[in-house]
C-alpha cells in the first residue's frame, strides 16, 4: 500500500464509513448467528446436507459484508478503485522481506497457542464449525476454502478498512486503539478466551501491518490462527474421524 491510497481527511465522510462498517459487521453476525445456532450439536447424515450449507452461507456472507460491500463503501465515498483488496494484499521488495520475517516470529507462537487451546472442551465445542461425525477429505478441503474467502474479507475488513484507512484521520495510536477494542469486540460474543486472545493478535496484526504496508502478514497470520484451530481441534476431537473417501 502506498499513499496514493489515503483518503481525503474528511471527518464527516470518514464517521460515515465507520458506522456503516460497524453496522455491516453487525448486521453479518446476527445473520451468521441465527445460521450457526442449530450446528452446536453433532449432527446426522441425513441432516449433512443443510448443515454444511449453513457453514458456507455464513462464510460466504462474511465475503459479502465484509469485503464487497465496503470495497464499494470507497469506491462511493472515496473513488477508491475496486482493486483496492488486491493493492492492500500486495507487497514486494522490502515490504515482502519484512512480512516474512514477521510471519518467522508469528508463526511458531500462534501454533502453539492454538495447539495448546484445541486440548479444551470449549474450543473444541466450537471448531470445526461442521459439527458432524465422519469428514470426507473433499469437505475438509472445502471447509478450509470457504475459510481462506473469508478471512482475505476479514482481515481487509479490519486491517485495512478499520485501520490503514484511519491512521490519516487519527493518527497511528489513535487506529490502532479503535482498531484493537473493535477487534475485540467482535470476539466477544465468542467467550473471554477468544476476546483476550483477540488483544495481542489484534496489536501484532496492525502493527506488522504498519511496519510493511501491507495486509498480507495479517491475511497469511489468521489462516495460519484459524486453520490450525480447526485441524487441531478436529485432530483432538474424539468424535471426529476422517474418513478415506
Amino acid at each position: 500500500m502506498n499513499s496514493d491510497l489515503s483518503h481525503p481527511n474528511n471527518p464527516v465522510l470518514t464517521w460515515i464509513c465507520i458506522l456503516a462498517g460497524i453496522t455491516l459487521y453487525f448486521i453479518y453476525y446476527y445473520l451468521q448467528d441465527i445460521l450457526y445456532r442449530k450446528n452446536l450439536a453433532f449432527s446426522d447424515d441425513i441432516s449433512l446436507l443443510s448443515h454444511t450449507r449453513s457453514v458456507r452461507t455464513g462464510k460466504f456472507m462474511g465475503v459479502f459484508f465484509l469485503g464487497i460491500v465496503p470495497m464499494i463503501l470507497l469506491h462511493t465515498f472515496f473513488e477508491i478503485p475496486y482493486t483496492i483488496l488486491a493493492n492492500a494484499y500486495s507487497a514486494d521488495g522490502d515490504a515482502l522481506i519484512r512480512s516474512m520475517l514477521w510471519l518467522v516470529v508469528l508463526t511458531p507462537l500462534i501454533l502453539l497457542i492454538t495447539y495448546t487451546g484445541s486440548k479444551r472442551d470449549f474450543l473444541r465445542s466450537r471448531y470445526p464449525e461442521i459439527r458432524i461425525h465422519q469428514w470426507s477429505r473433499i469437505l475438509l478441503a472445502r471447509y478450509l476454502l470457504w475459510w481462506l474467502l473469508y478471512l482475505v474479507a476479514y482481515e481487509f475488513y479490519f486491517r485495512f478498512v478499520f485501520f490503514y484507512m484511519l491512521i490519516e484521520p487519527f493518527g497511528v495510536f489513535g487506529a490502532i486503539a479503535f482498531n484493537t477494542v473493535l477487534y475485540c469486540l467482535a470476539h466477544a460474543p465468542k467467550g473471554r478466551v477468544e476476546t483476550i486472545g483477540a488483544l495481542p493478535l489484534g496489536l501484532a496484526l496492525c502493527a506488522a501491518t504498519y511496519d510493511t504496508g501491507s495486509i498480507l502478514t495479517a491475511g497469511i497470520a489468521h489462516v495460519i490462527v484459524s486453520f490450525s484451530t480447526v485441524l487441531f481441534c478436529f485432530y483432538h476431537n474424539a468424535d471426529m474421524r476422517l474418513t478415506k473417501t
